[in-house]
Formats: C-alpha cells, sequence, structure tokens
C-alpha cells in the first residue's frame, strides 16, 4: 500500500504535483494567451518598449556575437545607454529567446516559463522549507502561479516585473541551509551562490523598481520559515543571505555602477506620491483588490487613492488571488483555533514570535507606505533608493505571496482527505474565476507588434541590419507627435526622436534634446554630427562632454561604428573599470562553483545507485 496517497498519480510514477502543473499551464496559456495578440492583434502599452529593446539587442548580437557588451544603442533617441539604463533587459531570458523566436513569442514563451518558476518555487518552499504535505504546496503553488499581480502586469507590458516570480526560490535557496553552524556556511556555498545568481539576474534582466519590493518579499518568506519551523535558526539565514548579496553585487558591478552614473544625471523625484486617503481606506482597497473582482476593485481603490499627478489605471492595482484562498485560510484558521492552537502557541520559541512580529511588521511597513502624507512624502523623497519613484502602489506584492503561503499552511493543517479535497475544489474554482473575469481593459491595449515581429523575420544575418541613416519623428497635420508604436522606427533606418523612455520622465521632459532634429544624422551643426554620443550621459568627464552631447566631427569613424550597432572606443571611469573586472571574475568563479557542485551531486547520485541495498539478516 502507498503510505503518501499525495506523492503518486493514476499515471503511475508521475507525480501529482507535475500533472496539476500541466493541466494549469494548459489553462493559463488557453486564458492569457489570447492576448498575445489579443483580439485587435495588438498587445500591451507598454511592450511599446520591450518588444523594440529585444530587437534591437538582437541587432547587436548579430553585429558582435554573444559575448560582446552592448554598452549603446542607436536604435531610439538618437542614441542611448544600453547596458547603463536600469531597465535594459539585455541579459534576460526573453534576450536569450530571440535567437530562436521573433520578439512576441520570446515574451509569450518567457512570461509561461516564469509563470511556471512561480509554481514549482512555491512548492519547493512549501515542500522543504516548511514541510508542508504535497496537497498543500500544490495549493500554495497554483495560488501563486495564477496571482494578478504577475498576469496583469504581464498583459499591459510591465514585463520587466516577471522575474518577480523568482521569490520563492530565493526564499527556498535561502531557508534550506540546516542549523546555525558558521561552517554550513561554506558547506552550503552552492546554494548561496545560486541565490546570488537569481539576485543579479533580478538586476541585468532590469527588475528595477521592483528590486527593493523583491529583496522584501524574501525576506518576510524566510521569516515565515523561521516562524513555522521550529528548527530554523536566524544565524543561518542572515549568514547565507548577506553572503548571496555581496556576491550578487559583484555579479552585477558593471551594471550597476554605470547604471547609476547614468541616472544621476536625470532624477525623478520631483513626482508626487498617489496614496489612500487613510489607513482604512488602504485595509478596505487591499483587501477587494487581493480578494474579489479586479475591475469593481480597481474602480473602488481609484476613488480612495489622492495626491495623483499620473492615471492609475487598472493594472496598477490588480493583485488578485480570488475569493479562494480567503475562504481556504478561513476554513483551515477554524481547525487550527479547535485543534492545535494551544499546543502549537505553548510551545513555540521566543525566535518564532520575533519571526511572527517581523512578518507582520513588514506588511504593515508596506501598506503604511501607500497611505499619503505630506510630512511622509517629503521623507521617502529624501531616500535615495525610493526619491525618484512615482507609486508605491507595487509594493503591496508581498501580500500577493503571503496570501499564497497562508492558503497552503490552511490546507496544511486540515485533516488527510478534507484537505485533498478543499485543495482540489480550491485550485479548480479560482481557475475558473480567473478564466471568467472581463478582460476587456487588456483587449483595449493597442500596441502594434507587427512591425517589430517582421523586421525580425526579415533580418537573418549581420549584413541584413538596418543600420542607422537619420533622426525621425511621426507626424500627423505637420506637427511631431509621439505615437504608440514612437520606438519602432529604427526598423527603418531612423532613430526616433519622440522617444518613450521613463527614465527621461513620462513626458520626456528631462530628455537633453539639444538640436537634436529629424534629418540625416550626418548633418552637421556647430561642429558636431546630428547622433548623440551616449557615452556622454555615463562617463561625461571621461569623454570631456556633457549628457546629450552629440558626435563631434572629428568623431566620424565612431559615429559610423555606434549606428552600425558595432562598437566604438570611449573611455569609462575608474569605478567602472574595478567593477567591470570584478563582475568578471565573479561570474568566472560562480560557473566554476555551480558546475562542480552539480558533477559531485551527479556523482554522489550515480554512486547511491550503484550500490546494493543492504538486506536485514533472516532470523
Amino acid at each position: 500500500m502507498n503510505a503518501n496517497p499525495y506523492r503518486s498519480s493514476p499515471l503511475g510514477r508521475i507525480p501529482v504535483s507535475f500533472v496539476v502543473f500541466v493541466l494549469l499551464l494548459a489553462a493559463y496559456d488557453r486564458t492569457f494567451g489570447a492576448y498575445f495578440p489579443n483580439v485587435h492583434g495588438t498587445i500591451g502599452n507598454d511592450y511599446s518598449y520591450v518588444l523594440p529593446n529585444l530587437l534591437a539587442g538582437h541587432f547587436w548580437r548579430l553585429k558582435n556575437g554573444i559575448f560582446a557588451v552592448p554598452w549603446f544603442t542607436p536604435a531610439v533617441c538618437g542614441g542611448l545607454p544600453f547596458l547603463p539604463d536600469p531597465q535594459s533587459h539585455y541579459y534576460s531570458v526573453a534576450q536569450g529567446l530571440m535567437l530562436l523566436l521573433n520578439p512576441l513569442a520570446a515574451v509569450y514563451c518567457t512570461i509561461l516559463l516564469f509563470a511556471s518558476a512561480g509554481y514549482w518555487g512555491m512548492y519547493l518552499f512549501m515542500r522543504r522549507s516548511l514541510g508542508a504535505k504535497p496537497v498543500a504546496a500544490m495549493a500554495a503553488a497554483a495560488v501563486f502561479m495564477w496571482n494578478g499581480f504577475f498576469s496583469a502586469r504581464m498583459l499591459a507590458g510591465h514585463f520587466l516585473f516577471s522575474g518577480f516570480m523568482l521569490v520563492p526560490w530565493l526564499a527556498w535557496l535561502l531557508g534550506e541551509p540546516a542549523p546555525d553552524e558558521a561552517k554550513r556556511v561554506l558547506r552550503d556555498m552552492d546554494r548561496t551562490v545560486a541565490a546570488s545568481v537569481l539576485i543579479a539576474y533580478w538586476l541585468l534582466s532590469g527588475l528595477g523598481a521592483m528590486g527593493p519590493v523583491s529583496v522584501l518579499t524574501v525576506a518576510l518568506l524566510l521569516a515565515v520559515k523561521v516562524a513555522v519551523v521550529p528548527t530554523s535558526r536566524w544565524r543561518s539565514i542572515i549568514l547565507h543571505s548577506a553572503l548571496a548579496l555581496v556576491i550578487a553585487g559583484l555579479l552585477s558591478a558593471a551594471k550597476a555602477v554605470a547604471s547609476r552614473s547614468f541616472m544621476e544625471a536625470f532624477p525623478r523625484s520631483d513626482y508626487l506620491i498617489p496614496g489612500f486617503r487613510g489607513v482604512a481606506a488602504a485595509l478596505r482597497s487591499l483587501v477587494s483588490m487581493l480578494f474579489f473582482d479586479p475591475v469593481s476593485a480597481a474602480e473602488q481603490a481609484r476613488a480612495r487613492l489622492v495626491n495623483l499627478q499620473w492615471a492609475v489605471t487598472r493594472h496598477e492595482l490588480e493583485y488578485g488571488v480570488t475569493w479562494v484562498p480567503l475562504a481556504t485560510i478561513a476554513l483551515g484558521a477554524t481547525f487550527f483555533f479547535l485543534k492545535r492552537f494551544r499546543a502549537t502557541v505553548g510551545a513555540m520559541a521566543p525566535r518564532q514570535w520575533w519571526a511572527l512580529g517581523l512578518v507582520g511588521f513588514g506588511l504593515g511597513a508596506v501598506l503604511l507606505i501607500n497611505v499619503h502624507s505630506p510630512a511622509w512624502n517629503s521623507v521617502l523623497k529624501a531616500l535615495p533608493m525610493l526619491r525618484s519613484t512615482s507609486s508605491f502602489l507595487r509594493w503591496l506584492a508581498p501580500f500577493v505571496v503571503l496570501a499564497a503561503v497562508a492558503t497552503g499552511l490552511a490546507v496544511d493543517v486540515l485533516p488527510g482527505r478534507l484537505a485533498v479535497l478543499v485543495a482540489a475544489i480550491g485550485i479548480v474554482a479560482m481557475v475558473l474565476t480567473v478564466a471568467l473575469q472581463d478582460r476587456a481593459y487588456y483587449d483595449g491595449q493597442d500596441y502594434d507588434p507587427t512591425q517589430i515581429v517582421a523586421a525580425r523575420e526579415a533580418v537573418l544575418s549581420a549584413s541584413d541590419v538596418p543600420s542607422i541613416q537619420s533622426i525621425g519623428v511621426y507626424r500627423h497635420d505637420g506637427q511631431a507627435l509621439r505615437a504608440r508604436n514612437t520606438n519602432d522606427l529604427f526598423v527603418k533606418g531612423q532613430s526616433q526622436l519622440l522617444c518613450y523612455n521613463p527614465l527621461f520622465g513620462y513626458l520626456l521632459e528631462r530628455f537633453p534634446i539639444r538640436d537634436l532634429h529629424p534629418g540625416s544624422i550626418e548633418d552637421v551643426r556647430d561642429g558636431h554630427f546630428n547622433l548623440k554620443n551616449p557615452a556622454c550621459y555615463v562617463y561625461p568627464n571621461e569623454n570631456r562632454c556633457r549628457p546629450g552631447d552629440h558626435f563631434t566631427v572629428d568623431q566620424a569613424a565612431a559615429m559610423a561604428a555606434f549606428a552600425d550597432y558595432r562598437p566604438y572606443p570611449f573611455e569609462v571611469s575608474r569605478a567602472q573599470r574595478i567593477a567591470n573586472w570584478l563582475s568578471l571574475l565573479s561570474w568566472g568563479a560562480a560557473i566554476v562553483i555551480l558546475a562542480a557542485s552539480t558533477f559531485r551531486r551527479v556523482r554522489k547520485r550515480r554512486s547511491a545507485a550503484r550500490t546494493p541495498a543492504v538486506q536485514a539478516p533472516t532470523v
């Protein structure tokens, strides 16, 4: 008789968790695949930034190979920093898929991959970090995979947030090492390095403003582990986490230094920060956004916001996990208080209470940061890492992850068959609820990817890449304007004058246009060409220029190379040179450590497979 009825499926040795995953992924594809493209042949508006960047990165790779670093791109804005842009995603899964797929297919496959990663990361965290039953882990994994924070932003084009789905993987890697012996840090170095690679991926793939939120969410999950698992030790977790952050900083040092230098020239600290009218309004909005209809929840939440400078639309107010987790948590809480409350509370160690307090404090902080107060806004605008933020609504994302974990823990306290029944009915109900939601808003998204997709299919080799010949602009009735497909002009050999890059402000108000004008890049005015030298944005002192300056007439060869997506000579700061070497050496060391760990684990498994089982003697 099978001692664990949850481990294998009716299909034989295929795990139930895998069968559930396949069914969920098929339903996910059927539900959200219809928006790539939607009924009008268009996709989310913010893909007007993502898809052109993917194609520009593909052009660079065709010209220079996979190992050349794309410091700059001539594709938009008359020439921009590429790697130094904190939102650039050249080193990302989607860019890698561009080797085989067109930009739209690469984006959609990446969405499916990260939704899948969310499922398996949450499953591993629940099973191995929290010790939950398989059925409870599957329930939590399903909720996280289908959460509205991820799906809504993928539909709208906030594609750079996809890395947020790696949060439970990091919590598993950093929370798994056992007891608090310092020597374990070295013994489990492979896990720490793997965690640091995931953090570095966040930075290199353009996670940007979601980075601090993601790190906070990982910290809250680790606190949950300490609160739930009595044998957990803060010391081990803190040591591994601190070491992972240091290694991640080394791995991503080259981009971090360049991005900081680029951003210093274009602060966005003057944007207003929207917030809810009070704590009660924030709580009501949070509950409705998490558990109820996203259309009405978004409308109610928007009505409670004040201090608005920019429109807050539906996708920025979607966090939904549906009503199913709420009902499941209520049922699990009832069983817990009736059956386990006294025994559990009586056995809890002080560190577990401290961990629970930390979780409560963290969730309270991300809620309060979204409550409007002029004095509070002044404090936020004075903080270096936060002052450029135009909205803290995305800081509510930890509630989504904790809702999934709470759902799993609620199922875990239920008796065996009831747990299976609740999880099965809950997963089906959740999927149906999400699938039947009104998504007319996303059918109204109107970025047309046709031009970018066609260009990818037409450009098969380096000789096919259209070099930038001129500065272009869309016009209507003789007036230059910013269109939805503004950044697409480079497929015709034109770098868009009125481009879209959030770093320059939502209205391009910080873009130093100077005398950049429609026409040939070889037009000469005041001793310079009609194309910007992007090195001036990042290293102005080293290159003796100002941010936004153009190539001068004595830099004709450099300009020609740049316009053709090829590298050209420029000077970098001393800090950048050091960071480049640190990143290079760190990646080499990380690859060696992970390869050695993989080899050791494979050899150990093979050795175990060859060793015959020892049978007990018969009497």
